[in-house]
């Protein structure tokens, strides 16, 4: 098994948080990579208690800010 710098696709999910209106989780089988809130005409990301990126236009864009904090983390940790 080689690892030259390939890049590996990991299965995520968009999953709805019961009960809580425009949140959103985004999650591996293994872990949850973060939280995603609509607010008005934008949407905001969170990893954990910490803020990731600032507003964002689409749900897409948080998501994107989400994995590349994770991936970010989970490289350099």
């Amino acid at each position: 098994m080689s690892s030259h710098n390939k890049k590996q696709n990991i299965p995520l999910a968009l999953e709805e948080i019961p009960d809580t209106p425009n949140m959103w989780r985004l999650k591996t089988d293994h872990d949850v990579l973060g939280m995603i809130t609509q607010e008005d005409d934008h949407y905001l990301a969170r990893s954990g208690e910490t803020p990731v990126g600032g507003k964002f236009h689409t749900a897409d864009d948080a998501v994107e800010a989400l994995i590349a904090e994770y991936n970010l983390h989970r490289h350099n940790g």
